[in-house]
């Protein structure tokens, strides 16, 4: 569901993606009536700042 594969084809460059997703269900990406629960907006918010967070080395101080 993304074209960042392309990058990862025909260049150097490694690439992932990731967020909230529901694959093969009703209002999906790219589907009619697309939506993404508050629930799962939270959990992905929690994860991505976490990872920002330990990516830059972060210690509680």
């Amino acid at each position: 569901m993304s074209d960042l594969y392309l990058l990862n084809l025909y260049s150097q460059m490694p690439a992932v993606t990731f967020g909230a997703a529901r694959w093969s269900q009703r209002g999906a990406a790219h589907q009619p009536n697309e939506y993404v629960s508050i629930e799962d907006l939270i959990i992905l918010t929690k994860v991505t700042a976490l990872t920002i967070m330990s990516w830059c080395e972060y210690e509680k101080g």
